[in-house]
């Protein structure tokens, strides 16, 4: 287990000691999050435009203002300034739960705009096709679930 001590001022949170590890407690209700997605639903047909559409997305992510993410998701969200896209790994696209809806779930390489650290961040987006385009109905900063 990692353990981060964290501070707040009544506004924000900062990280007030260096990180370090700790073995888990012998009885602990800790469970890692599993992907309990059904393999036999994965669709290798639509994967290539997908993987286009996840990329041009992330690289959207990363770049668009919150208002300009509004044309691509339900829910907009921005990481624009903060990371640069750099690629996906582990890309699988299933299908979702609805005609025209599929769960796509990648690790997406992010590098931190200051730093020029890279880091790896799971996602799993639901995109519906709609008027022949893809539209992000919910994302998740997850692989489980």
């Amino acid at each position: 287990m990692i353990v981060v001590r964290l501070g707040t001022d009544g506004n924000s949170f900062n990280v007030i000691e260096q990180p370090y590890y700790q073995a888990l407690p012998s009885e602990t209700r800790m469970a890692a999050v599993q992907d309990q997605t059904d393999q036999s639903k994965k669709n290798g047909k639509i994967e290539d435009p997908m993987k286009q559409f996840a990329t041009q997305f992330f690289t959207s992510y990363t770049t668009n203002s919150i208002e300009e993410m509004s044309y691509l998701m339900e829910k907009p969200e921005s990481l624009k300034d903060l990371y640069e896209y750099k690629g996906l790994e582990d890309f699988v696209v299933y299908d979702g739960k609805k005609e025209g809806q599929y769960m796509v779930k990648a690790l997406v390489i992010l590098q931190e705009a200051n730093t020029g650290l890279q880091t790896k961040h799971p996602f799993t987006l639901i995109v519906n096709k709609e008027n022949n385009k893809f539209y992000v109905q919910e994302l998740k900063h997850t692989l489980g679930g």
